[in-house]
């Protein structure tokens, strides 16, 4: 019966040093795969990529934190050692990359260089409705050019068109031109540029088929500048 007892004991032995062999095989990969992306996130950084740079921090901490699974789990038949596990590296790589988290926190810089007319009049509703968009993919708004990370510029202006009445009911319409062009300040290239016109109706007068007009632009813009900041 002890015999039986040493042979069932060494054989649970086995395992348990075979299962944490197969746990540090996996650290030093997944951890190397970690490490691997260090240098593609750093060359984000420094292309002003901010929004790709961020999900890949975000997706290397928790890789990292399953590393720390793995290293609690193997440690615990006491063969391995700190060095063993892969312990210093690991921790000096979450540090940098919790560093990186640190930088990008504050999401996406935004300059909106916005000179909208209303009917001769400076219309500021596109710029803080513009903002408002914005915000939601994190952005924040810089005052200087040079510290944003994408320089948006933006002219547009109304024009008074003709009116249609229909018995004692009257239409107003009005068009809004404008031009848009998106810059990565990071390299100075623009990488969008174009004009758009939009007409706008309203039973009240043509500032507000104006407004009208701006509302349609403002969704058409919003999703374009979406798109381009986040590639």
């Amino acid at each position: 019966m002890k015999r039986i007892l040493i042979i069932l004991l060494s054989v649970l032995s086995l395992n348990v040093c075979a299962q944490s062999d197969k746990l540090v095989r996996r650290i030093t990969y997944e951890l190397g795969k970690v490490e691997g992306s260090i240098p593609q996130i750093n060359m984000l950084m420094k292309k002003g990529e901010k929004v790709q740079a961020r999900e890949m921090v975000d997706a290397a901490l928790k890789q990292m934190e399953q590393i720390e699974t793995y290293q609690k789990e193997a440690a615990l038949d006491g063969s391995y050692d700190e060095e063993d596990l892969l312990i210093p590296q690991t921790q000096e790589t979450k540090r940098f990359l919790v560093n990186k988290a640190n930088q990008l926190k504050n999401g996406i810089g935004v300059y909106i260089q916005c000179d909208a007319q209303l009917l001769g009049d400076y219309y500021s509703t596109v710029k803080d409705e513009l903002q408002g968009q914005l915000a939601e993919l994190g952005c924040s708004f810089v005052e200087e050019k040079e510290q944003a990370d994408w320089a948006i510029n933006i002219t547009a202006s109304t024009r008074e068109g003709n009116k249609m009445t229909t018995g004692n009911f009257t239409t107003y319409f009005s068009y809004v031109d404008l031009k848009m062009s998106i810059e990565k300040v990071a390299n100075g290239k623009h990488v969008y540029q174009n004009a758009f016109s939009e007409k706008g109706g309203d039973s009240r007068n043509y500032t507000y088929a104006a407004k009208e007009a701006y509302q349609e632009l403002i969704i058409q813009i919003s999703k374009i500048i979406k798109e381009q900041i986040q590639q």
